[in-house]
């Protein structure tokens, strides 16, 4: 039987939101130079659980608050695994010190419905600023305009640690949130969905935070 001890980091550890021109430019710290009128107003994050991988799908939908029309290059985060994490006893905060190499596949990215390519860019590595890679887009809003991303990729999640024959045969995967931070004035709303497929909800053993609903098929 697969028994997913600690699966859920892939919902504790929820820290890949789209961000706003996310690579540093020269002479620049930390990106974005300044501030967008963007805010991100909703998103939805569905996370189906394979045997040995996760499919993630999401969606945010995005509007221009400002009076002007802006241009930005947009970007998703390629980091998928920590390399080196520590977590804070009776927390659930989890520091990440460094984090692997590219791990995301079949990156996939459209903007109100039609897709778009997105051009691998890597960022100098910073304590504030610690993903290196990035898949960006460019895009640019009229005053008040409302836009629409979606994306999808899949990634592994077999946790070497515990392959056989350890009974725990782990997994674990990570989505980004904190890189959508970017956008003007906190998120409007955000719903996580995790979907079971070959990993089922049995195979549960712990949960945080708890899912505000649960079903067979989904939390």
């Amino acid at each position: 039987m697969i028994r997913a001890a600690l699966l859920l980091p892939v919902l504790t550890w929820l820290l890949h939101d789209v961000a706003p021109d996310p690579v540093p430019r020269e002479g620049e710290a930390l990106a974005p130079a300044k501030q967008t009128q963007v805010e991100m107003t909703a998103e939805v994050v569905t996370i189906t659980l394979g045997a040995d991988d996760l499919h993630v799908k999401a969606v945010f939908d995005l509007k221009n608050t400002g009076g002007a029309k802006e241009s930005l290059e947009v970007g998703f985060p390629t980091a998928a695994q920590p390399r080196e994490y520590s977590m804070s006893s009776g927390s659930d905060r989890v520091d990440v010190k460094s984090w692997g190499d590219a791990a995301i596949r079949d990156f996939k990215a459209s903007v109100d419905g039609k897709e778009v390519k997105a051009q691998s860019k890597n960022a100098a590595y910073t304590k504030d600023h610690g993903i290196k890679g990035w898949l960006c887009w460019a895009m640019e809003f009229e005053a008040g305009q409302a836009r629409t991303v979606e994306v999808s990729y899949g990634m592994a999640t077999r946790d070497e640690n515990y392959s056989a024959p350890s009974p725990l045969r782990n997994r674990q995967g990570t989505y980004i949130l904190k890189t959508g931070k970017g956008w003007k004035n906190a998120i409007g709303s955000a719903k996580v969905i995790l979907r079971f497929g070959e990993i089922a909800a049995e195979h549960m053993t712990k949960v945080k935070p708890e899912p505000t609903t649960k079903e067979k098929t989904a939390w």
